[in-house]
């Protein structure tokens, strides 16, 4: 377990690193990660370590932010979505539902904090990588 969790952590922090450069997250980098995160789920639901309700769970925070991107689609990016499915493949529901919600406040606070000091307004781009990678930090206790 503890490499998955270092795949997440390295997958999240040069993720970030292109997050908040670019505001977008490069292809071949979100291949990287699903790659090897599909192949985990794969492997843990044909040797029933887990349960296929497991992995669809695990799957669920990034197919709402896929969702979301489709529907509107200036409001946010697909790799939001994607960083999610792979942090559910590697990480497991539990983890990246946690994740996900303490990634969600901490955007939050983060936009009402850009909206109180008039730095920002309701069209202001945030990159989300950052928050993800924090909540990823809270969750494992900074290992991996």
């Amino acid at each position: 377990m503890i490499i998955r969790w270092l795949m997440a952590g390295v997958f999240l922090a040069v993720g970030t690193f292109w997050d908040i450069r670019e505001k977008k997250i490069p292809v071949a980098w979100m291949i990287s990660g699903l790659l090897p995160a599909c192949g985990c789920m794969i492997y843990e639901c044909v040797s029933h370590t887990v349960a296929m309700r497991e992995c669809l769970w695990a799957c669920l925070p990034g197919a709402l932010f896929l969702l979301v991107f489709v529907v509107f689609h200036e409001q946010m990016g697909s790799g939001d979505g994607l960083a999610l499915l792979v942090l559910g493949g590697l990480l497991g529901a539990k983890r990246v539902w946690l994740i996900w919600l303490l990634s969600l406040g901490g955007v939050f606070l983060f936009g009402v904090m850009l909206l109180i000091r008039k730095k920002g307004n309701g069209k202001t781009k945030i990159a989300f990588l950052p928050f993800l990678l924090l909540g990823y930090l809270i969750v494992t206790g900074g290992v991996g």
